[in-house]
């Protein structure tokens, strides 16, 4: 397992498993509401840190994002316009529609001080009248290979933007561009051999889930390298986890309901008994990663693939959970929040455990039929995973 994942990722993983965490967490305006969870290595350069923001990364790249005031601008497409006036773009322009308001993506290609740039910019307003935001991710214009990874670096910033810290997390503004939401779709469910169950996800759901896969592990693949292997990881699987997390609404819900379950450890060991009677699957051709959509309706995935699934249908249900990972075991499983049991129900042991941010957290092994909180002996080192908590 995770062989091709980790392959070419990893040099000793020492640093991978130090106790001091070289995450960086995503960026939260309690001021504005609005959120940012760029890719590891952006460092904040200028701007007073509210409504003004400059980073700048490893990689010669910078993103810039500012909030202005409503009355100076009429509405998102002159703040789009105005944006593209000031650098002298000659980029397209396109609207859209971001939770519920009309936003703008504009393709940046401009030239300052004799220097050639290109990338993304995006325009969309804040809610409650708090103003609107441009933001822009740009770096030196190049072609072939590393154009291409350049554009998914840029298209991975902006897509991480948030207008709002709505309770649930949604699509980014990049995938709800290139795949608005379609027609809603029946969808079987097969939790068991004898029982299928009908549900329902939006028409090419599975596509732009799978289109962020690839671009975020794109995206990855540039930490190679670097010591912020372990938080571009983690980044990686919280982008995952957020862009399939309401494509998966009606069927985390419709799980729910058709299981009979007495406690939160009987329903998240019959959802963990779901992912493990999927076919496992590898595609040594690209992120070697199934989305969670197509996990789900086609019972499909390989280790990481089934963790991240199992933990969104208990998120949706109540129950605190994220999934822990080990480059050195290749392997993924789940953990939940899920309390040791009391009184008649108590045992002399509940099962194996992890501590992620001082709280221990149930495990889930998604591949193998072992009852949850149950892991192989040669695989529990503790030493030898990193979690990540959604």
């Amino acid at each position: 397992m995770f062989e091709k994942k980790f392959k070419g990722l990893l040099l000793a993983t020492c640093y991978l498993l130090l106790a001091t965490s070289l995450s960086a967490e995503p960026h939260i305006s309690e001021t504005y509401g609005f959120s940012i969870d760029l890719p590891e290595g952006y460092q904040l350069e200028a701007g007073n840190g509210k409504d003004s923001f400059s980073f700048a990364s490893p990689w010669n790249t910078n993103f810039t994002l500012r909030i202005y005031p409503t009355a100076r601008y009429a509405d998102t497409k002159a703040l789009a316009e105005g944006m593209t006036k000031q650098i002298a773009s000659t980029g397209d322009m396109s609207d859209f529609t971001y939770r519920g308001e009309k936003s703008y993506l504009m393709e940046l290609d401009f030239s300052l001080q004799g220097a050639h740039y290109s990338g993304w910019a995006l325009a969309l307003k804040l809610p409650s009248q708090k103003g609107m935001l441009a933001a822009l991710a740009y770096g030196p214009a190049t072609s072939g290979a590393e154009a291409r990874a350049l554009d998914n670096l840029h298209l991975s910033c902006i897509d991480s933007v948030r207008p709002s810290l709505s309770a649930n997390p949604v699509p980014g503004p990049v995938s709800a561009f290139s795949h608005p939401k379609g027609e809603r779709q029946s969808a079987a469910i097969k939790l068991s051999p004898d029982k299928t169950i009908q549900s329902f996800i939006h028409k090419d759901d599975a596509d732009a889930a799978q289109e962020l896969v690839e671009r975020e592990y794109q995206v990855l693949t540039r930490y190679q390298n670097r010591p912020e292997l372990e938080a571009a990881w983690k980044r990686y699987y919280r982008r995952i986890f957020e862009d399939s997390f309401s494509r998966l609404d009606e069927v985390s819900f419709d799980i729910e309901r058709a299981l009979g379950y007495q406690d939160r450890r009987d329903f998240a060991g019959q959802v963990l008994a779901w992912t493990q009677s999927f076919t496992y699957e590898r595609n040594f051709d690209s992120s070697d990663f199934v989305n969670p959509v197509t996990a789900a309706i086609e019972g499909r995935g390989d280790c990481d693939s089934r963790a991240v699934l199992w933990a969104i249908v208990l998120e949706h249900n109540n129950i605190k959970a994220g999934i822990m990972v080990s480059p050195e075991y290749k392997h993924a499983m789940g953990i939940a929040d899920i309390p040791k049991s009391i009184g008649k129900a108590a045992t002399s042991s509940d099962g194996a455990r992890f501590t992620v941010d001082g709280k221990a957290y149930l495990v889930a092994e998604t591949t193998d039929n072992v009852a949850i909180g149950q892991i192989a002996q040669s695989v529990s080192r503790k030493d030898k995973w990193f979690g990540v908590v959604f």
